[in-house]
């Protein structure tokens, strides 16, 4: 019985690893904070960068676009260079260099993530 649950705890665990390595490959600019619900959700910081499209939106703005997943949640803000600390609610706007941390499903982070640091669109203007 004890080696049973021996064996379904490292598997567990090699599941997490295997988890994080997968989501730091994938998405360099994310930052993995931990996994919670056996790795179903997580926890997860992503920067904004200069170029994205998010800057000058509110919480309200991306969470009502179709491309945000509606299975993550903005949990927090840290604001490095005031070394402050938010907790967004929807009129909350978004600038650039945010220390955004989500909560989500596994399988939604890198949809979201995408969307946080996905540059604006330039458009060409023909001539």
């Amino acid at each position: 019985m004890h080696i049973t649950w021996l064996v379904i705890t490292i598997v567990r665990a090699v599941d997490l690893l295997l988890n994080q390595v997968i989501v730091e490959v994938e998405q360099p600019k994310v930052k993995h904070i931990m996994l919670i619900a056996d790795g179903k959700a997580g926890i997860y910081s992503v920067k904004i960068p200069e170029e994205s499209k998010v800057p000058g939106q509110t919480v309200t703005d991306v969470v009502k676009n179709k491309d945000f997943p509606k299975e993550c949640v903005f949990m927090g803000v840290y604001k490095e260079d005031k070394g402050k600390f938010i907790i967004p609610r929807g009129d909350y706007e978004f600038e650039e260099k945010d220390n955004v941390f989500l909560i989500s499903k596994s399988q939604y982070i890198k949809e979201a993530t995408d969307f946080m640091i996905k540059p604006e669109k330039k458009f060409l203007r023909k001539m």
